[in-house]
């Protein structure tokens, strides 16, 4: 009798997934119990081929109102918000390809943070607007990114600053971003001009592609392996000591000789009176042109001066010597961090300069 017993109670279930009448309990007690059994499997294959139609139904219904669970705060939004993009974790989530934990209300439960979740739901309702990573605060900066990393969001949603930059890794780039934020001009994609290892290095390769530039970035990587970053609101044709004062310009140490960095370093002098770039035929790109020590008279350096000289293949710094025309870093009296060497001197590895993307004008003033 435990079998028949059984079957009812399962006969019983099915009918209210179906959500139809049940048959009496003497009905189903008339079948015996190997029919009992029978239909109880039946009405069960039944019901869950409903319960999978109508998650089908829904997974298809774009305008669905959809509750998810983040980390204890609900969140409601419209199921294609969150599918928008096919490769996303949300997107399989609620596809009904993964098995997923839910609430005790039935809803999609995330362990997540719901303050980044927030982030990550202004993107997707609106993809168009972009990610702005936090200022100021690398930390921050590598939580955000991590979250929509998760979320399988960061490509779409954190495009690298540079994309395909042999130079920065993705890192670097977000640190990039993050500390030049707002300066440049231009504030769509970047394209590669010239790259010292597959163009060569001399410095009529980086003028002859880089003269007519109205704004630039410019990605070093040293043989110790130091990474710097200089951004450039002006074309590098002229003659020696033009461009005497960039007010947009800064330089971002990415790596020293210590880990990373991540250090903004704007002109820290009257640009009335100041170098901050120049154009020299002779040389690549040079930021800064001061006295060593500030004082008149004496030894000139750059705080940045690559491919300088007769040596096509160094870059030189005066970043944190006295006098220089940008901006110290904190305990820095020379640039050793980045050389290794007191003169400031040491090997390139590789050199980019890169434009605004043709098909995007840069923003208003």
């Amino acid at each position: 009798m435990a079998g028949a017993d059984n079957a009812e109670a399962r006969c019983a279930s099915a009918f209210a997934a179906l959500g139809v009448p049940a048959l009496g309990d003497d009905a189903v007690r008339r079948l015996g119990r190997a029919d009992a059994v029978v239909l109880a499997k039946s009405l069960e294959a039944v019901a869950a081929k409903a319960k999978a139609g109508c998650a089908s139904a829904a997974a298809d219904d774009p305008d669905e109102v959809v509750e998810l669970n983040v980390g204890g705060t609900v969140f409601t939004t419209l199921r294609a918000t969150l599918v928008a993009f096919e490769s996303s974790r949300l997107e399989a989530m609620l596809s009904g390809r993964w098995r997923v934990p839910r609430d005790a209300a039935g809803r999609v439960f995330v362990d997540r943070d719901p303050a980044l979740f927030g982030r990550v739901l202004a993107f997707l309702r609106d993809p168009a607007t972009g990610v702005a990573l936090p200022a100021g605060s690398a930390a921050a900066c590598d939580e955000l990114v991590a979250e929509f990393e998760w979320y399988g969001l960061r490509e779409v949603a954190l495009p690298p600053l540079l994309p395909g930059s042999t130079v920065l890794t993705r890192q670097q780039g977000d640190d990039a971003a993050r500390l030049l934020a707002g300066l440049p001009r231009h504030e769509g994609r970047w394209r590669l001009m010239m790259r010292g290892s597959q163009d060569g290095f001399a410095p009529s390769v980086f003028h002859a592609a880089c003269d007519e530039l109205e704004e630039s970035i410019v990605a070093v990587r040293t043989a110790v392996g130091s990474v710097v970053v200089g951004y450039m609101d002006a074309p590098w044709g002229g003659s020696v000591g033009m461009n005497m004062a960039r007010s947009r310009c800064a330089l971002a140490v990415l790596e020293t000789l210590r880990g990373r960095a991540a250090l903004l370093l704007r002109p820290q002098v009257d640009p009335a009176k100041a170098c901050v770039v120049c154009q020299d035929p002779t040389f690549g790109p040079i930021f800064g042109l001061f006295a060593l020590g500030g004082a008149e008279g004496g030894p000139l350096r750059n705080d940045m001066a690559v491919m300088a000289g007769s040596d096509s293949t160094s870059v030189c710094f005066g970043i944190g010597c006295p006098g220089s025309m940008f901006e110290r870093p904190p305990g820095w009296t020379d640039a050793r961090l980045l050389s290794g060497s007191a003169s400031g001197c040491v090997g390139l590895e590789d050199v980019e300069v890169w434009a605004p993307a043709l098909d995007e004008p840069a923003a208003a003033e």
